[in-house]
């Protein structure tokens, strides 16, 4: 019995303790563990109860839109891939769609990838960055790639040979930007191997 009452003394101390801590004026158990915690969604508070009819699940952080927006990476960027397909490969940000994907080059004449639409949730922004004034990227658009993605199912050889040319111009362009810096060219060819435990 006395051990009992010894455990019991020591939870109310800790619980007194972590009370005096959160500065709660009602220092007691229920009110320590069932307070509200309200929560901010663009700019008005919410509290728990109020996530269900906006069909939020408990689990997910809910942050205030206007403070901790993010800002997306300015262009001419150096960019890391994250994909299978090109994961740990580095590319240029040339234009950021309508659709919020942004459209990327490697180049393909310095480390292979291809002029192509990405998804900003699988790139990594770096310090690295490249100059692309009297660029003209006004023809690459969300129903530029849609028109060459229907043209390679349907073997459309013409769509994809003029695809083809203005990659080759675009990267003609970046290839000349890049190879006056010897240290921007070297890192551009490097490939970053990402180990399993970085997911």
């Amino acid at each position: 019995m006395s051990s009992c009452n010894s455990l019991r003394w020591k939870k109310k101390k800790w619980i007194n303790y972590v009370a005096g801590k959160v500065k709660l004026k009602k220092k007691t158990l229920g009110v320590l563990f069932s307070s509200k915690k309200t929560l901010q969604i663009e700019g008005s508070p919410v509290t728990r109860k109020g996530l269900r009819k906006l069909n939020i699940p408990k689990g997910d952080k809910v942050i205030n839109s206007k403070k901790n927006i993010i800002k997306p990476p300015a262009l001419g960027s150096v960019l890391v891939l994250l994909s299978e397909k090109y994961q740990g490969q580095k590319v240029i940000l040339l234009k950021i769609t309508n659709s919020g994907l942004f459209i990327v080059s490697g180049p393909f004449l310095i480390n292979g990838v291809s002029l192509r639409r990405v998804n900003p949730r699988y790139t990594l922004p770096t310090g690295a960055k490249v100059n692309l004034e009297n660029l003209d990227l006004s023809n690459f658009d969300d129903t530029y790639f849609k028109a060459l993605s229907r043209s390679k199912k349907n073997r459309k050889e013409n769509v994809v040979f003029s695809h083809r040319l203005r990659q080759f111009f675009v990267d003609r362009f970046l290839s000349f930007k890049i190879k006056k810096n010897f240290f921007l060219n070297a890192y551009l060819k490097t490939n970053i191997n990402f180990s399993p435990f970085f997911y």
